[in-house]
């Protein structure tokens, strides 16, 4: 599954109407704390020529922390667009309109085919596939 990603910070935040990556120096960032993948592109998409002294980079894995971060401390964020329908998040969160397009989010379930799903193995990448499929069809409306 494929998903769209953006910038996002809280409603209202200073620097919501910043048109580009650059215009983003300087700010607050929460990013979750990997080693590899998605987020080590996305970090060097924000700071391309390495994290400056001036910006201030939190790394986590705790979704309370980074809420705390983002709606009370000013911090942004990257995520999938789709974050904005989830009835936490509704009406508190804006994305940052930069030019600049992020990768898009690839998110996939991997088993070895050669081996037969155990029934409840097979019935959560059931429950995946339809919940997305019902995501989908949610968010486009």
């Amino acid at each position: 599954m494929t998903l769209d990603f953006c910038i996002m910070g809280r409603k209202g935040h200073p620097l919501i109407n910043s048109q580009s990556l650059d215009e983003l120096q300087g700010a607050k960032w929460f990013l979750p704390a990997v080693n590899a993948g998605y987020y080590i592109n996305i970090e060097d998409l924000i700071f391309p020529g390495g994290n400056a002294n001036d910006n201030v980079v939190i790394y986590g894995d705790s979704l309370s922390v980074a809420r705390k971060l983002v709606f009370e401390h000013d911090f942004l964020f990257a995520g999938p667009k789709c974050m904005l329908n989830e009835v936490g998040y509704q009406g508190v969160l804006d994305i940052i309109p930069i030019r600049e397009k992020l990768p898009d989010g690839q998110y996939s379930l991997v088993y070895h085919k050669s081996q037969i799903l155990t029934p409840i193995a097979a019935k959560l990448i059931k429950e995946i596939l339809y919940s997305y499929g019902n995501f989908l069809v949610s968010f486009q409306q």
